[in-house]
């Protein structure tokens, strides 16, 4: 005998009631072996008693054509499924479930094989299966849920509203199936059809459950006041619903009560210790109430865990409660197997809050060149340095990061960068033309190797690079901006040109240095009109560079503003032109 199928029945699963809420996993390992009755459970017994028996009394018999019958057969496939279970193999179990289904038609099968497909995530599956059991099983109530739900996860509020319309119209009496309609229409924020409802349940059957949703539904209307009378109704019929608990809390924090809401998440607490997310509500709502000190004692009152204290930690630093944020970080990053994560939060903090840039660096400085994290951390030290004026410090670190990751081509890039930005441009240029080589279909490597290219000595090669980048991402703004305004700027293909660069500008429309394209493409083309109004917002938007300068000049003068053009000519002097005596010639020559 298998000993997993021995596993198996040794632990019988018992038989529970389907969920009714929605149903979120697609996980295939989300699913258990399937839950069967104890009639079965004892004829499988049975039957693989005896064909033990038959194995061991039989050593030399001829092979056996058994003729197992639909009983039997049945047991084949479940214990083809218990096999499946415990092996993870979410076809065969399937496959086993639809051939059970055939000879074992029972709503619980139906059941079964409609929830597991749910959890598959095939929506459309697990409707058509529960169709099918409904249509033996008219009064089922879970199966009618499972339809609902698939809905639900689709957000199709009306077809699951329509679904447990047409249940209750047979079934009126259904507590259970109104309450379910009650929560379709308040998710799908269906009020008009959730007030009506309410409206024909009469008082005496007005359940705990259905002045919960109520309540939920007046707050999501921000009726606030109305929304904490009918939950403090439910706290005194149900002390036991957590979740009543928790609204009451938050409608007393959305009404600005936050020190009342105080005892209603410490109920909730109570009731659910390891439930962490409501240590945070907590700590949040004490705050926001400014009780810093007793904030931070129930933040060592719950149960450690990293995710936790991260995210507790952040809403200390949304206090502004810098400090002790800090000290929560810190234990975390002290704590052994801490998530790297821990430094990026140290990072920021430093960064944004508490202006320490070294104390910033030395945290990223700790997640090593192979971590998920790792580019995250090297791209952002790099920055940190740029700002700090210390580029130089860069390429060593890059370099190292892209040595420890040969297979990275990002890395590769980020290295260039560097060395780009420290003025070693043919370190590189070697770098990226390598890692092209290595990654032809990159298109970062493809985009900084153009960038970085002399436009004068290699201006071919990068325009067959950047128009690389156009196929691949046609909405790059900075590779049609590039060749746009090459383009222009030789004065050829001018419609092509205005087209690239009309289109950088929707995707960049703030970028001083697209507006000036478009300022060029139109001067070349002769709307100098056009080009005009172009390059005064390209000044507008921040454009300082020579270039942009020397054009507000060139269109000045076609529209016969000597005075502009002078002021363009003279502030391309003062921004450090290539060919500062071309401008002075252009000056020398305005009238």
């Amino acid at each position: 005998m298998n000993l997993s199928f021995a596993r198996a029945l040794a632990c019988p699963v018992a038989p529970g009631p389907v969920a009714s809420g929605p149903v979120t996993s697609g996980n295939d390992a989300a699913w258990a072996e399937p839950a069967r009755s104890g009639p079965r459970r004892a004829a499988l017994l049975a039957v693989l008693f005896a064909f033990c028996c038959l194995a061991g009394c039989a050593k030399d018999a001829s092979p056996v054509k058994w003729d197992l019958g639909p009983e039997g057969e049945a047991m084949y496939h479940f214990l083809v499924q218990l096999e499946a279970a415990s092996s993870g193999d979410a076809d065969t179990y399937a496959a086993a479930g639809k051939k059970l289904l055939e000879l074992d038609p029972s709503e619980a099968s139906f059941l079964e094989m409609a929830d597991f497909s749910m959890r598959r995530g095939k929506l459309e599956e697990a409707r058509t299966i529960a169709r099918d059991g409904l249509a033996l099983f008219p009064a089922s109530l879970p199966l009618t849920l499972i339809i609902s739900d698939t809905y639900i996860q689709q957000e199709k509020f009306t077809e699951a509203a329509d679904t447990l319309l047409f249940f209750t119209k047979g079934h009126p009496e259904n507590q259970d199936a109104m309450q379910e309609l009650a929560r379709v229409y308040l998710v799908g924020e269906r009020y008009a059809e959730f007030d009506a409802l309410l409206r024909s349940v009469p008082p005496a059957k007005m359940t705990p459950y259905l002045h919960y949703v109520k309540a939920r539904s007046l707050l999501n209307r921000n009726k606030l006041a109305e929304g904490e009378k009918e939950l403090r109704l439910v706290v005194r019929q149900a002390p036991d619903m957590i979740d009543a608990w928790v609204n009451l809390g938050i409608a007393l924090q959305l009404q600005g009560k936050h020190a009342a809401s105080f005892p209603m998440f410490r109920k909730a607490i109570n009731s659910d210790p390891e439930n962490l997310g409501l240590w945070l509500r907590l700590i949040d709502a004490q705050l926001r109430a400014k009780r810093f000190d007793l904030a931070f004692r129930t933040y060592t009152e719950a149960p450690p865990s990293p995710p936790f204290q991260l995210e507790a930690g952040m809403l200390f630093v949304e206090a502004k409660q810098y400090t002790t944020a800090r000290k929560i970080f810190l234990q975390v990053r002290d704590t052994p197997g801490a998530p790297e994560e821990v430094h990026i939060y140290l990072a920021a903090l430093a960064m944004e809050n508490l202006n320490n840039p070294s104390e910033a660096l030395r945290e990223l400085a700790l997640i090593p060149p192979t971590s998920p994290l790792a580019e995250r951390a090297l791209r952002w030290r790099l920055q940190i340095l740029e700002e700090a004026g210390r580029v130089h410090e860069s390429v060593p670190i890059a370099k190292e990061y892209a040595e420890q990751n040969p297979d990275s081509a990002e890395f590769q890039v980020i290295y260039a960068q560097a060395c780009a930005a420290s003025g070693d441009t043919q370190t590189a240029i070697r770098t990226l033309r390598s890692a092209r080589q290595k990654w032809p279909d990159n298109v970062s490597v493809a985009l900084l190797l153009a960038s970085v290219l002399d436009p004068n000595t290699d201006k071919d090669e990068a325009m067959r690079l950047m128009e690389f980048v156009i196929l691949h991402q046609p909405r790059n703004a900075f590779a049609l901006n590039y060749v746009g305004y090459m383009l222009a700027d030789e004065n050829r293909e001018l419609e092509r040109a205005y087209d690239l660069i009309a289109r950088a500008a929707v995707e960049a429309p703030e970028d001083p240095h697209v507006a000036d394209s478009l300022a060029w493409v139109f001067y070349r083309l002769g709307n100098y009109t056009e080009a005009w109004a172009a390059i005064r917002k390209s000044i507008s938007l921040g454009g300082d560079h020579p270039v942009i300068w020397e054009h507000y000049g060139d269109i000045a003068v076609k529209l016969g503003n000597t005075a502009e053009a002078r002021k363009g000519y003279s502030n391309a002097l003062k921004t450090k032109p290539d060919d500062p005596e071309a401008i002075r010639r252009k000056l020398k020559e305005l009238p």
